[in-house]
């Protein structure tokens, strides 16, 4: 068998400098020269794990390589190359129809096609596989310790810098961001608003193998702010590792670095993140976009435009859609709308008194949010191990679920409120200034506070001014 081929795998590569790759492929090399062989091609995976069950590119294109015909295998290790019992029988099943020899640097040869060969095999990766299970089991408890204990985990995270003994101290830099982008957070303004802003501070995000941009996107900053390290709280949540940046992470306990953020500010986070009636739409860019409604459907009205440059007209209007004859039919000119309410929304916060402390009024709220989870995860406990019937553990299960969107709905309430707290309430001209110098997203935030209902009727004729009859405004209680 003339023709060679080396597969070189590492499962960690932490500082993303290859050595332990490059190590092999030296020692490989080596190998190759004594057998008398020359690699005809070399096929990697980087930092991917055998055991873990993750796909691995370049170990499939070796297979495919296998089954073009006769080859000399070349490797560190064989369990560099399989570490399963089943990934052993499938390469078994490919090399039936071609001869496939295994030379590897520790451990010798193996001959595929021999049954002293394929035992030998099924031995090692027999021998590899509990190794490996033995090995999983062990970091398991040795990460659920350190959780326990409130160690820091991983690399560095924004916000942070480590100090080296399972700690962290607030970077000076990036903790003012984090802190900012909660608060704006909290009081109403939504993600895709805060995430344009983080990208103004020009504070870029870490520089990790998953993420090499520059910029922040909406979806590293739901997950920087969903995070609990911020608040100084450990989560240790196994299930869900790796499952994405929708999961919130388990909480277990505080950790070994201070908060950012409080950790009932913490849980007002998480209540708004978790609230399924969040708008998601790109209407965050006008005023009243999805506020304002149509009087004949109540959809929410969007913005359309005539024109170009600087004369171009832009309305918001009901949206026509085949099938729905009940939509379109209602148009009004966007500039005259949004001065008219924003007109009104200062008249009216100029009317309103200072609102209590907002943290005095949410710390019952966030306390029963913790309680009720802690309570489905008893009732989880119990029933795992017997001591609940299906049917009590179901009737237990839906009054704590109950609880604990109650809690939510009314921190989501109290959130709303914080969008008004931070404006000098009863100072018109102070609010005035305020409100010009906010952006979209803030001053969209003011009017989740505090609209109940922007309802716009059809014009019974045309007009270059704007009819204030055609506009419903009713305010929140």
């Amino acid at each position: 068998m003339t023709r060679a081929l080396a597969y070189l795998r590492i499962s960690q590569d932490r500082d993303a400098t290859m050595r332990s790759v490059d190590n092999q492929r030296s020692e490989i090399e080596a190998l190759a020269k004594r057998l008398g062989l020359t690699i005809a091609e070399t096929y990697l995976d980087d930092d991917i794990s055998a055991y873990s069950g993750r796909r691995r590119p370049g170990y499939e294109q070796l297979r495919d390589a296998l089954a073009v015909g006769p080859a000399t295998l070349l490797v560190w290790h064989v369990d560099r190359l399989y570490r399963q019992p089943r990934e052993l029988e499938a390469l078994l099943d490919l090399v039936e129809q071609n001869p496939v020899r295994i030379e590897a640097v520790r451990g010798g040869g193996l001959d595929l096609n021999s049954h002293e060969g394929r035992l030998q095999a099924r031995l090692l990766v027999s021998m590899a596989s509990y190794e490996s299970a033995h090995k999983a089991d062990r970091i398991r408890l040795a990460n659920r310790r350190g959780a326990e204990r409130g160690d820091w985990h991983g690399p560095r995270r924004f916000g942070y810098q480590l100090t080296g003994d399972g700690s962290a101290t607030i970077d000076p830099v990036e903790g003012p961001v984090v802190r900012e982008a909660v608060e704006r957070l909290l009081a109403g303004e939504s993600i895709r608003s805060i995430t344009g802003w983080v990208n103004t501070t020009g504070v870029p995000p870490l520089q990790h193998k998953t993420n090499s941009t520059q910029a922040w996107h909406t979806n590293s900053i739901r997950q920087l702010l969903a995070a609990p390290r911020i608040a100084g709280r450990r989560s240790y949540d196994p299930e869900n590792q790796g499952k994405g940046q929708s999961v919130i992470r388990q909480v277990i306990g505080p950790g070994r670095w201070p908060g950012i953020i409080t950790p009932a500010e913490h849980e007002r986070v998480v209540a708004i993140l978790r609230n399924p009636d969040r708008r998601t739409s790109r209407s965050g860019e006008n005023l009243l976009s999805g506020i304002a409604t149509c009087s004949r459907c109540g959809a929410g009205l969007v913005i359309a435009s005539s024109g170009q440059g600087p004369k171009a007209r832009r309305r918001y209007v009901c949206k026509k859609l085949p099938g729905r004859p009940e939509r379109g039919g209602v148009s009004i000119e966007q500039r005259s709308l949004d001065a008219a309410v924003s007109e009104a929304v200062v008249l009216r916060l100029a009317a309103t008194p200072a609102p209590p402390r907002l943290d005095d009024d949410t710390s019952a709220l966030w306390g029963a949010v913790a309680s009720a989870r802690q309570r489905l995860d008893d009732l989880a406990t119990d029933y795992g191990s017997g001591d609940l019937d299906r049917r009590s553990y179901q009737v237990a299960r839906t009054a704590a679920t109950e609880k604990l969107e109650q809690a939510e709905r009314a921190l989501r309430g109290a959130s709303r409120g914080a969008a008004v707290g931070r404006l000098p309430l009863g100072n018109e001209a102070a609010l005035r200034e305020r409100w010009a110098a906010m952006t979209v997203g803030q001053q969209r935030a003011v009017l989740g506070a505090l609209v109940d209902e922007l309802v716009i009727k059809p014009a019974e004729r045309r007009s270059r001014s704007l009819d204030l009859g055609r506009v419903d405004l009713r305010w929140r209680a």
